[in-house]
């Protein structure tokens, strides 16, 4: 083992240190002395500045109202353009819906006509008035809702549909 490890000598820390300087304080700078015409002309920037700020500010104002001006005349040329588009596409419609009804009316006639068919008279129509003293009566033939009667029932849809009966 080493010997100088079990010594007491004292290490010097003081080499380590950094040199602690006095702390200086600022010092106010003197006082320029200023004659009024520098004062004056030192203003006179100033407000060149400011308004020429201002200028700059009310130009950018009055452009985005012009823009915004025109944008919503182009949007309202838009619109009424496609207003008119639509009344236009409106009376096609009605236009091609007349063509239409009276080409079906003729074919239907053409077809009625062509089997000997021929328009409703007045005399084949016949109403039926109900009064408050005619009434509905269920008779001893209507249809009791029993299982067998609805198994009849499908059984003779089922033959209908096949043609059979």
């Amino acid at each position: 083992m080493n010997s100088r490890w079990n010594s007491t000598e004292a290490y010097d820390l003081s080499l380590y240190e950094v040199p602690v300087q006095p702390v200086k304080r600022p010092q106010p700078a003197p006082a320029a002395k200023t004659s009024r015409a520098a004062a004056k002309k030192a203003m006179q920037k100033t407000a060149l500045r400011r308004l020429t700020v201002c200028a700059v500010l009310v130009v950018v104002f009055l452009a985005l109202v012009l823009y915004q001006n025109v944008s919503t005349i182009e949007l309202g040329n838009e619109i009424q353009t496609q207003n008119d588009l639509y009344a236009a596409l409106q009376n096609e419609h009605s236009y091609l819906t007349g063509k239409l009804t009276a080409k079906t009316v003729q074919e239907v006639d053409s077809y009625a006509a062509a089997r000997g068919l021929c328009k409703m008279q007045d005399y084949q129509v016949s109403y039926i008035r109900l009064n408050d003293t005619d009434v509905a009566v269920r008779t001893e033939a209507a249809p009791s809702g029993s299982v067998l009667e609805s198994l009849m029932n499908g059984m003779d849809t089922a033959l209908e549909y096949l043609r059979i009966k």
